[in-house]
């Protein structure tokens, strides 16, 4: 544009020009705001001015009053943004204007009443509040913008007053008939054509000649020049004008510029005092009223707002509505009658766009029962009035929200008009939107009208949808509703629904049929609906034998089968608890009863030793090298005291005695892995019990000894300790619980082996070398070679650790150290070699 406006500026488009002006639309880059930008055609100014130094002068005194109009702020003073200038261009950015009063040829009653209301107005605050007389009024400097809000022009011609009566004079030039710079003289009060004294009142008469102009359509006269100046036209005009603005009007076209009223007499004049003009001065001060004026307001306004043109409605108050619904729903009591009675102001499509898109939220809120009642009321105007394409879009969101709604009077009105809703809807339009919807309005309420109201919608909606789809969808909600409610005036719907509801076998077992049986089972249902049930009942078990082709000879099989009531059994379960605890108490009853073993076999030893000394003397020579040691069971001290339990006499302790074989009989019995139990039948023998266990009984239960200082029931030392033996001078501990219950192991000897057992442990330890007997585990059952065998992990002492003391001194030595290549030479888990399973 020369100037550089453009460049802060995008979407540039010509609009209209007047005059030397070109007007064009854009939008600001930085705010994406609408704007007028306004630019000089130089080219035409210099055709219509020749005059060089006045083409210069206007430019630089219109710089000078655009940038002292951007400091006004007015409601119809137009707003200046943005003003620049360049050599012989200038330019500036102001507020959207839509047209001039140039523009329009005609205007309706209420729009004329608007235009002169609004110009007295702002022609009085630039009297009274800005001290200003205009001199340029004219159509071309008078705005519309697209809300039909008057916007005042340039003030090129303004000139501050002092008083109502003191002479002004115009500040640019003389006026001039051809001149491009000042109004045209139809236009112009008398004083300023025939060059006489000019006071403030010249804006009254130019006002006059406007309002004459936006009433009738016509100018005032055709004057253009000093010499034939009509002033008796304008009063011919007035006589087309409403008759309440006669007066006013021929008041302000008086000759004598003193004799004419001022805007604000103007505004008090019985014709601005109307209705209509009431209600357009509520509306130029709308933001300063508070909400309940507001809704006041808008509630008187449905009885006025059909008065007003097609053009204000949709450039004033559609807008205005639209924006306070938006703002405050509490607004929709009032302005939905307004929205809805305007309807036929508009297009259809520029209505959908214009009036219901901007509101759709208001469509699909529940909150408000009211609000939903009126969109109700208003229900059947859209769908008669608004194309069937827009129905999914605005008018089924009515009532969806409706159903959905909490108050039940507003659902029931909805259900009465459902029907014709859903005669017009889809297919896919009832299984996705509203099927849902009214199931789960049936599956909240508790209202009994309501659910019956819905189950009927619901029959209805079979209708389209199919039966398949109610069975599959429908009825589990209805019967999850049933069986919660059991109100007997439900039954009746849902008996119609289950009649109708013809599927096929493999879906009516999950459905109708389950549905059935339920009302049957309330016997409060009345009597002619229970027989119904019952009637669809046996017509589906006929279905159901006709569609599986059940035979005669199966159902005679069917009669004649008898069912037994079942019994219960007379045995208990095994307690596997129970098993193990008692397979615990017999390995107890093995360490009580091994040492009296211990004991006989010790005893027998030493008799066996006393009866080879005296019968081979020369052999103790060749076998000096392997003493005998005597085993010992003495306690602590070093003298072991006399047992009462052991018979002393050695004669009968000899183990080939049949005294002997005899008392082993009687005493001790072997369980089938080679383990000493005791006998179940009374013994002859008294039972021996060692000095160590005498010890542990009296002490109480294990872990309670006094060297133990840890509760765990695997600790090693926990009332039986195995001795230490040293293998290959080191210290290894031995684990009494590393066992497996396997052939091969101690558990699995007989009574010969064990005996041979004691045999090779001749010193107080039970296992010691014995170099003139093999080892029985090592060589004999193992191989030879102290080979390991892999299901033997560790040997145990056959009775609790005993105190070190001496044996007989004078025939013992001390023993050798023990080696067996199978004993695991570290600790090993308490675990390993028990086998679980």
């Amino acid at each position: 544009m020369g100037t550089g406006l453009s460049a802060n500026y995008n979407n540039i488009t010509p609009h209209f020009t007047f005059g030397i002006w070109k007007v064009s639309r854009a939008v600001q880059k930085t705010s994406d705001k609408k704007v007028s930008l306004w630019t000089i055609d130089y080219q035409v100014m210099k055709e219509r001015e020749r005059n060089k130094k006045n083409r210069r002068h206007y430019i630089q005194y219109l710089l000078t009053c655009l940038q002292a109009q951007q400091r006004i702020q007015h409601l119809n003073i137009l707003k200046i943004f943005e003003v620049r200038s360049a050599k012989k261009k200038i330019g500036f950015a102001s507020e959207p204007i839509e047209m001039s009063l140039l523009d329009e040829s005609k205007f309706t009653r209420d729009e004329a009443m608007y235009i002169a209301q609004q110009l007295a107005i702002v022609l009085r605050y630039v009297h009274d509040n800005l001290h200003l007389a205009h001199l340029g009024l004219c159509p071309e400097q008078i705005f519309l913008n697209d809300h039909f809000t008057l916007k005042l022009g340039m003030f090129l011609h303004s000139v501050p007053i002092q008083t109502e009566i003191a002479p002004i004079q115009d500040p640019f030039i003389h006026w001039s008939p051809n001149s491009i710079f000042h109004v045209p003289g139809c236009w112009c009060a008398p004083e300023i054509v025939n060059d006489e004294a000019i006071i403030p009142s010249a804006d009254v008469y130019m006002y006059a000649l406007i309002c004459i102009y936006v009433f009738s359509g016509e100018k005032p006269s055709a004057t253009t020049s000093n010499l034939d100046i009509d002033t008796a036209h304008p009063l011919v005009v007035l006589k087309s004008l409403p008759e309440e603005f006669h007066d006013i009007l021929k008041h302000c076209l008086t000759i004598e510029p003193t004799g004419r009223p001022t805007f604000d007499a103007i505004l008090h004049d019985p014709a601005f005092s109307s209705l209509v003009c009431g209600i357009y001065q509520y509306l130029d001060v709308i933001q300063q009223k508070d909400q309940r004026d507001l809704f006041n307001f808008f509630i008187g306004l449905k009885s006025a707002i059909t008065v007003f043109s097609n053009r204000l409605i949709k450039k004033k108050f559609t807008p205005l509505f639209t924006y306070y619904l938006k703002k405050d729903m509490r607004f929709a009591l009032a302005l939905l009658p307004l929205l809805f009675l305007i309807i036929n102001r508009f297009e259809i499509r520029e209505y959908v766009n214009d009036v219901l898109r901007p509101i759709k939220h208001v469509f699909v809120q529940v909150e408000n029962p009211r609000v939903t009642n009126i969109l109700l009321e208003y229900l059947g105007m859209l769908l008669n009035r608004i194309p069937s394409e827009y129905h999914e879009e605005i008018v089924f969101p009515i009532t969806y929200s409706a159903l959905q709604s909490p108050d039940p009077r507003a659902v029931i009105n909805c259900t009465a008009l459902m029907p014709n809703i859903i005669e017009l809807m889809s297919v896919n339009a009832i299984r996705s939107d509203l099927a849902p919807v009214l199931l789960k309005s049936l599956d909240s309420t508790q209202v009994p009208d309501v659910m019956i109201a819905i189950v009927n919608l619901l029959n209805l909606c079979m209708c389209k949808t199919g039966p398949d789809y109610i069975a599959q969808e429908a009825i589990p909600v209805i019967k999850r509703v049933w069986e919660r409610s059991q109100w007997p005036t439900l039954a009746e719907p849902i008996a119609d629904l289950v009649e109708l509801c013809d599927v096929p076998v493999e879906l009516m077992f999950l459905s109708s049929l389950q549905m059935a049986l339920s009302i049957i089972s309330v016997p409060q249902v009345p009597k002619n609906i229970q027989a119904r049930m019952i009637l669809f009942v046996e017509k589906s078990l006929q279905k159901i034998n006709k569609d599986r082709k059940i035979s005669k000879i199966d159902f005679d099989e069917a009669a004649n089968h008898v069912v037994y009531p079942p019994k219960f059994p007379h045995t208990k379960l095994k307690d596997k608890l129970k098993a193990e605890e008692e397979e615990d108490e017999d390995e107890s009853d093995d360490h009580l009863d091994t040492p009296n073993i211990a004991q006989i076999a010790s005893n027998c030893i030493n008799n066996k030793h006393e009866e080879e000394e005296s019968s081979s003397s020369s052999s103790s020579s060749s076998d000096s090298s392997s003493e005998s040691q005597k085993i010992s069971v003495e306690p602590h001290s070093t003298k072991a005291p006399q047992n009462p339990y052991v018979n002393s006499n050695k004669s009968n302790n000899s183990p080939r005695s049949p005294q002997f074989q005899q008392n082993m009989q009687q005493n001790t019995q072997l369980n089938p892995h080679g383990n000493i139990r005791r006998s179940n039948t009374a013994t002859t023998e008294p039972q021996y019990f060692p000095p160590q266990q005498q010890q542990f009984n009296q002490g109480g239960s294990r872990g309670s000894s006094q060297n133990n200082s840890s509760n765990n029931p695997f600790n090693s030392n926990n009332g039986f300790q195995t001795q230490q033996r040293p293998i290959n001078n080191q210290q290894q501990s031995v684990d009494p619980y590393n066992v497996e219950s396997k052939p091969g192991n101690r558990r699995s000897l007989n009574f010969d082996q064990q005996m041979d057992l004691f045999r090779n442990n001749n010193s107080g330890n039970f296992h010691t070398n014995n170099t003139n007997q093999p080892n029985n585990f090592s060589n004999q059952q193992y191989g030879s070679g102290g080979e390991q065998n892999p299901n033997f992990d560790s040997f145990i002492d056959l009775q609790p650790h005993q105190p070190s003391q001496q044996v007989n001194q004078q025939n013992s030595q001390p023993s050798s150290n023990y080696s067996d290549p199978s004993r695991p030479t570290a600790s090993s888990n308490p675990f390993d070699g028990f086998d679980f399973l």
